[in-house]
């Protein structure tokens, strides 16, 4: 899955909405973060805490200040994604090169295999003739006696 991310992808993550991650309201659009409790709130919660006096620590961060912070994060994933493309495509190139290598060898191996091939068998034929040579002046000279 992560190999499979581009640039592109990350582009389109940033201009989804972004979504709670609360049971409850996971259909909700992020809107708002409380400091004081640390969790996320949203439209309708702020609209409830706005009226009541009791809340402390204020809001901050709006759903665009929010969106900035993601962007910057995307931009830095972005250039990481890049710098990972660049050496997942360097090492494919390498990956490649080092398989010509292999058939280069594979092919170096074959030829040298059948030239030495051809070399034994020419000299296995002399030798042959060579022998039969011999054998048919053994004969003569066996016969001669």
């Amino acid at each position: 899955m992560i190999q499979n991310l581009k640039s592109h992808d990350v582009e389109e993550l940033m201009h989804r909405p972004v979504m709670c991650g609360e049971k409850c309201h996971e259909k909700e659009t992020f809107e708002y973060y409380c400091k004081q409790r640390m969790q996320s709130l949203y439209l309708s919660q702020v609209r409830h805490f706005k009226s009541q006096s009791t809340h402390h620590g204020g809001y901050t961060g709006s759903r665009e200040e929010h969106r900035m912070q993601i962007a910057k994060v995307v931009e830095q994933a972005k250039t990481k994604i890049a710098h990972f493309e660049l050496q997942v495509a360097r090492e494919t190139e390498l990956f490649n090169k080092s398989r010509e290598d292999i058939q280069a060898a594979r092919d170096k191996v074959r030829t040298t295999i059948e030239e030495l091939v051809r070399i034994f068998r020419e000299h296995e034929m002399a030798m042959v003739a060579k022998l039969d040579e011999v054998d048919e002046e053994r004969q003569r000279c066996h016969t001669m006696q």
